[in-house]
């Protein structure tokens, strides 16, 4: 039997179906008055992509950051993103057929590249997986085999949300050292105790980008408590107005911050995060 997909909930991060561009956060789901059946709204990221601020005819239905940076679309129109798995198949699986069609059914042998095309072929031996801009919103199933040779894994501009799905991938890359999720809209997190249910992440992370992800400085504190290896933070163009990391941040030799709301250098603690940075 197979299982009813479940619908969006608020907090997902979402596309129009054949606009990958077009990308946003659903900020509600239920029924609109004067309308039939049910309504996603939706808070877009470029503004002028929509209509209002999420109250129509008087009624609040949910609040943006920008005056006209909300609508409401139908659940049809929608894409949720796709799992892990599914768009490392998209990326780099060749497909022999379409490689024999292309070349008018005749099998000509590449010199020199065929070890590459096995490579992409057993996608599960990738030495470096770079999906950037592509729609992944969720773990991969779990009895995926792990990535046993990726030691860079790029998920900038993807439909990630939640943390939980962040660790949960990290599991399938257990030589990861550079990690980067820049440009995915992350849940914020009451305090940094708050993801301590999460095993710490025993991959190799030095490295990890969380650049315009619009977090605060308790959920980057939370996330680096999780990740023990990393030195290399960035996490410029976020919501930080502060930067004391504790004692997650003593082995911090690289630490980006710009473009965040930090108003004075007075609000940031160095005695557990400057001791070892680089000039």
């Amino acid at each position: 039997m197979v299982e009813e997909e479940l619908g969006p909930s608020a907090g997902d991060r979402i596309t129009k179906i054949g606009q990958v561009d077009e990308r946003g956060s659903v900020r509600y789901v239920g029924l609109v008055d004067g309308q039939k059946g049910t309504w996603i709204g939706v808070e877009w990221d470029n503004p002028s992509r929509g209509r209002h601020n999420g109250t129509i005819e008087g009624k609040t239905y949910f609040q943006t950051e920008h005056p006209t940076g909300g609508s409401f679309i139908k659940t049809n129109v929608i894409d949720c993103g796709r799992d892990l798995l599914d768009q490392i198949r998209e990326r780099y699986e060749i497909n022999d057929d379409e490689e024999n069609e292309k070349m008018g059914g005749v099998t000509i042998e590449k010199i020199g590249m065929n070890k590459v095309h096995d490579k992409q072929k057993n996608i599960f031996y990738l030495g470096v997986i770079c999906l950037a801009g592509m729609r992944v919103s969720s773990p991969p199933p779990k009895l995926t085999p792990h990535f046993i040779n990726c030691t860079e894994l790029n998920l900038h501009g993807n439909l990630l949300h939640r943390w939980k799905d962040i660790f949960e991938i990290i599991n399938f890359f257990s030589e990861t050292e550079r990690a980067g999720f820049k440009n995915n809209v992350m849940e914020n997190l009451a305090d940094v105790s708050s993801l301590s249910l999460f095993p710490i992440v025993t991959a190799p992370v030095f490295q990890l980008v969380l650049n315009y992800c619009k977090v605060t400085e308790t959920t980057i504190s939370a996330v680096l408590s999780r990740f023990p290896n990393v030195t290399d933070l960035y996490a410029s163009g976020n919501r930080l107005t502060t930067f004391n990391p504790g004692q997650s941040g003593k082995k911090l030799r690289l630490v980006d911050l710009e473009l965040n709301p930090i108003k004075s250098l007075e609000v940031i603690d160095p005695e557990n995060f400057m001791e070892n940075l680089e000039n």
